[in-house]
């Protein structure tokens, strides 16, 4: 005959810590959002951005121009409506009044009309 070991009281105590843990590692993520987001774009943008600029040192340019033409062509993409049917606007107005709190400071959009 085979017993099957009964599980111990420490077992579900164990549960409960990593669904505790858990619980807390999700509250601190949430919690430090603000500034792990743009952190995150930043390194992202980074490791995508490092290609053309080794590429260009290696070519014999300067790292201030690398680092200029890099940075004027990730401003150049940003602000085209290029390859997006609505147009991709990033500007320090083009979201204003989409995020939360933001739409009592957006200065008043003017409508084109005469």
């Amino acid at each position: 005959m085979v017993t099957h070991p009964v599980p111990s009281q420490r077992d579900g105590v164990s549960y409960l810590y990593m669904l505790a843990a858990f619980v807390v590692i999700v509250a601190a993520v949430r919690a430090i959002e603000t500034i792990l987001n743009p952190l995150l774009l930043a390194v992202f943008l980074s490791v995508m951005c490092a290609p053309a600029y080794f590429g260009l040192l290696r070519r014999g340019v300067s790292q201030w121009l690398a680092l200029l033409l890099i940075t004027g062509g990730l401003s150049a993409i940003a602000e085209s409506p290029a390859g997006h049917p609505h147009g991709i606007n990033l500007g320090i107005y083009g979201s204003a009044g989409s995020l939360p709190g933001t739409r009592d400071r957006a200065p008043p959009r003017d409508s084109g009309q005469v």
